[in-house]
């Protein structure tokens, strides 16, 4: 195992919120050129030897966790500290366990 880095890992964060931002909307992303973008990124990321997996899916992973909780609906509303705290969760998570594989 190695230890990783760079940007790509992000640019899937912004795709996953994308994603899950269009979904609770009513927009079906893959009518959108970020579903065919999507689809062929995570095509290459495992297909092509050399790319960090861990990276690209947890970078989308915890790009779509975070868009959960800050586009929620007006029907669901969450207390505006929780839009907040999770985005600084998962970036502190991301990092804390960067740090221990080093």
């Amino acid at each position: 195992m190695a230890v990783t880095g760079g940007a790509s890992g992000a640019v899937f964060g912004l795709m996953g919120a994308a994603f899950v931002g269009m979904r609770l909307r009513g927009i079906n992303p893959m009518q959108t050129g970020l579903g065919l973008t999507l689809l062929l990124n995570l095509v290459l990321t495992v297909s092509v030897s050399g790319i960090s997996i861990g990276g690209h899916l947890g970078g989308l992973a915890g790009g779509a966790l975070c868009a959960l909780f800050l586009f929620s609906p007006a029907h669901r509303p969450m207390p505006q500290w929780v839009g907040y705290a999770v985005p600084v969760g998962v970036g502190l998570s991301a990092f804390l366990v960067a740090y221990s594989l080093v």
